[in-house]
C-alpha cells in the first residue's frame, strides 16, 4: 500500500469514528493531532500545535457525500 492509500484509509477511519468533527492529522505518522467541532475551532487549536504545517485538515461534510482528497 502506498503513502496516499494509507493516508486515505486512516482519514476514512477517523471520519467514521468522529463523523461530525473537523480533524488535523500529522502527515508523517497519520495520528490525529487536533479535533474540534468546526474548522474555526480547529484553527485555534492548531495555533498551539508543534507542526501545523505538516498537517492534513479534513471533515466529513455529510453521511451522503462522497469525499475526495
Amino acid at each position: 500500500m502506498n503513502y496516499y492509500e494509507q493516508l486515505v484509509k486512516k482519514m476514512d477511519q477517523s471520519m467514521n469514528a468522529n463523523p461530525r468533527s473537523a480533524m488535523a492529522m500529522d502527515m508523517g505518522n497519520f495520528e490525529i493531532i487536533a479535533k474540534a467541532p468546526s474548522f474555526k475551532a480547529l484553527g485555534k487549536k492548531l495555533q498551539n500545535s508543534k507542526n501545523p504545517d505538516r498537517s492534513v485538515i479534513f471533515q466529513k461534510p455529510s453521511e451522503k457525500v462522497t469525499w475526495i482528497l
